[in-house]
């Protein structure tokens, strides 16, 4: 069952983004901030640069800790707040999973795979990190430790199933992800939430007739996961409750007729998408194309008080929060 917020839609077809105001109080003191990574279009729609940037979350003290001549995406902090895993496309176009401190400094390769490998968050102890790559002809779930060794592989199906962008749960114990393996010939490929028992090894399809291809991402009590779900391909962002499976759709995005086609590893946008719950439960950040390009908008969990957060690239994505300490 899916249950939407009319309201809401109202009040964004209405006013838009437009009429957002910056969701900071610029007097509270910052406790952490914001990494995203800002995309660069160069010569045409399907070329671009993508950075990663940080910034206080009064949009202040803005950083770009990367300056790739290509890709870097999908940034996620360890629980202390001191690391940031990445995903890093090299010159002959390979993607990697790599690592940096959180000022950008002491960049390092962690994956060296034949495959692509990609979309990376920490383990609850930051000394593993969980990733996808098709490194064996498929995409499947992966963990290695930090300094590179112990490549595990968690998830083991056959193409062409597709198992993407793992996010732990608060406690450690549970990884959130997406995959196509009840309906691996459909096209497009479109895929449910999964919930993999890391102590197990057994995945649950926890959210089915949705396409949760893109991103997710966990409540911090661990009993919500938001989520971007394209309906009638356009993402939505929408929660699942994981006691009820209760799918409520915080947010009502229009049919965009010029989608957002970046390339890369990034496929064809509309809406919303790439949601990131904040640490301390109160607010959802998320990318919108509403006020043009992609900008990063929050709202609380009930998908009420829309805010624009500032930001200075047009096309910005992948919100994550740094942990509060």
């Amino acid at each position: 069952m899916i249950r939407k917020h009319g309201w809401l839609a109202l009040f964004i077809v209405a006013f838009g983004l437009t009429a957002c105001t910056n969701s900071a109080d610029p007097s509270a003191p910052v406790k952490a901030r914001l990494l995203y990574e800002g995309l660069e279009p160069i010569t045409s729609v399907d070329s671009l640069r993508v950075s990663i940037y940080a910034v206080a979350m009064d949009g202040s003290d803005a950083q770009q800790l990367t300056r790739s001549p290509f890709i870097d995406a999908h940034p996620s902090w360890s629980l202390d707040g001191k690391q940031i895993c990445f995903t890093r496309q090299e010159r002959d176009g390979q993607f990697d999973i790599w690592m940096m401190n959180a000022d950008g400094s002491g960049q390092r390769k962690v994956t060296n795979s034949s495959g692509q490998s990609m979309v990376p968050c920490f383990s609850k102890d930051g000394n593993w990190i969980y990733y996808c790559s098709d490194a064996d002809g498929n995409y499947e779930l992966y963990k290695i430790r930090t300094d590179g060794s112990l490549r595990t592989q968690l998830t083991f199906t056959d193409a062409p199933i597709e198992n993407v962008g793992p996010k732990i749960a608060p406690d450690g114990s549970t990884l959130a992800y997406a995959s196509n393996r009840d309906r691996p010939t459909q096209t497009p490929r479109t895929k449910f939430l999964y919930l993999l028992d890391l102590a197990t090894g057994t995945s649950t399809c926890i959210a089915s007739n949705i396409d949760n291809a893109e991103s997710r991402s966990w409540s911090p009590d661990g009993t919500r996961i938001v989520f971007h779900n394209n309906i009638d391909s356009v993402g939505q962002i929408c929660v699942i409750d994981l006691a009820t499976k209760t799918i409520t759709q915080l947010t009502q995005a229009a049919y965009n007729p010029n989608p957002f086609r970046p390339g890369g590893v990034f496929p064809v946008m509309r809406g919303e998408v790439t949601p990131h719950w904040t640490p301390d439960g109160q607010r959802i950040i998320f990318a919108s194309d509403r006020a043009g390009g992609y900008k990063l908008c929050s709202i609380k969990p009930d998908g009420s008080d829309a805010k624009l957060f500032p930001t200075q690239s047009i096309y910005n994505m992948s919100p994550n929060l740094q942990p509060l300490p």
